[in-house]
C-alpha cells in the first residue's frame, strides 16, 4: 500500500503523521487486497479536516470528516472507512479471481420509468473527467456506496453502453438512468 499525505495550508508534526500512517495501515486488517502493492490511499489534510481516498483493486473508498482536532478528524474518518471495506470485502467475495463480477444484477426488476427531477443551478461548482469502466449494476451500485455518493455513471459490461445508477429518495432502493448517446 503506497500513502502519500498532501496538506492543505498546513504543517504536520511527525507524530500527527505517523498517527495518520499507522491508522491507514491498520485499516489492512480488514481486507486482504487492501494491503495490496496496487492500492493508493491519498489522504488530504486540513485544518481539522481529513478526507481520505483509497485506490483499491477493482473500487475506490472515500470518506471524508471533521473533528475538533485532526486527531479527533482522523477517528471519525476511520469509522467510516471500516465500514467501507466491510462492504468492500463482501462484494470482493463476489468476483472470481480475474476480477470478473458473479452474482447477478439487482437491478433487473427496476421499472423503465423517468423520474420528474427538480431544477438545476446553471452554475457548475466542480468538473470531473473519468474513463469509464465497464462493470455491472451492481457493481456500480457498490462503488456508488464505497465513495458515498447519491449517483454514479459507469459503461454497462453487456452492451458497453453509458448508464447512471442512483438512490431513489422518495422510495428505498436505486434506479437507473440508461444513457441514449445517439440523441443530439
Amino acid at each position: 500500500m503506497r500513502i502519500e499525505i498532501l496538506r492543505d495550508a498546513i504543517t504536520l508534526s511527525e507524530i500527527e503523521e505517523s498517527f495518520i500512517r499507522e491508522k491507514i495501515e491498520h485499516l489492512a486488517k480488514y481486507a486482504d487486497r487492501i494491503d495490496d502493492t496496487a492500492t493508493i490511499v491519498q489522504v488530504k489534510v486540513a485544518k481539522n479536516k481529513i478526507e481520505i481516498t483509497m485506490y483499491v483493486p477493482h473500487a475506490v473508498i472515500r470518506a471524508e470528516e471533521s473533528g475538533e482536532s485532526m486527531e479527533v478528524a482522523m477517528r471519525n474518518v476511520y469509522e467510516k472507512l471500516e465500514r467501507q471495506i466491510e462492504k468492500y470485502k463482501e462484494s470482493e467475495e463476489r468476483r472470481t479471481k480475474e476480477g470478473e463480477w458473479i452474482a447477478p444484477s439487482t437491478l433487473d426488476n427496476v421499472l423503465n420509468s423517468q423520474d420528474e427531477f427538480g431544477v438545476m443551478s446553471n452554475v457548475v461548482k466542480r468538473k470531473k473527467l473519468k474513463k469509464l469502466r465497464p462493470m455491472t449494476e451492481e457493481e456500480a451500485i457498490n462503488q456508488m456506496e464505497l465513495i458515498g455518493h447519491d449517483f454514479f455513471v459507469y459503461r454497462n459490461e453487456g452492451d458497453g453502453s453509458v448508464h447512471v445508477v442512483y438512490k431513489r429518495k422518495n422510495e428505498d432502493g436505486y434506479g437507473t438512468i440508461d444513457v441514449d448517446e445517439a440523441v443530439v
